[in-house]
């Protein structure tokens, strides 16, 4: 019985771990798209991955998960040659 019970402790903590980690991608995510919105010039994968001291595919990584989550409304994330910026859904057009 005590194996049981350490088990589902140990099934919770990894439960909260990856709820924590969900949020702060989230939160890098809306962090990120505020950023590429405010930019006046056009911001490289490479800056941002320096901006946030992560890894460059860590940044691609959350940039795809936030032009899959964009993908349909008015304005989505474009990444060409190593930039991002947002622009208008062509769908949307009128």
């Amino acid at each position: 019985m005590e194996n049981f019970e350490s088990k589902k402790i140990e099934i919770k903590e990894n439960k909260d771990i990856e709820e924590t980690i969900k949020n702060k991608i989230n939160d890098i995510e809306e962090r990120v798209e505020a950023i590429i919105f405010l930019s006046k010039e056009m911001i490289t994968v490479k800056e941002l991955a320096q901006f946030y001291g992560m890894e460059y595919f860590e940044i691609e990584e959350i940039l795809r998960n936030l032009k899959e989550k964009r993908k349909n409304t008015g304005i989505n994330v474009k990444i060409e040659n190593g930039i991002v910026c947002l622009v208008s859904n062509p769908f949307f057009w009128l």
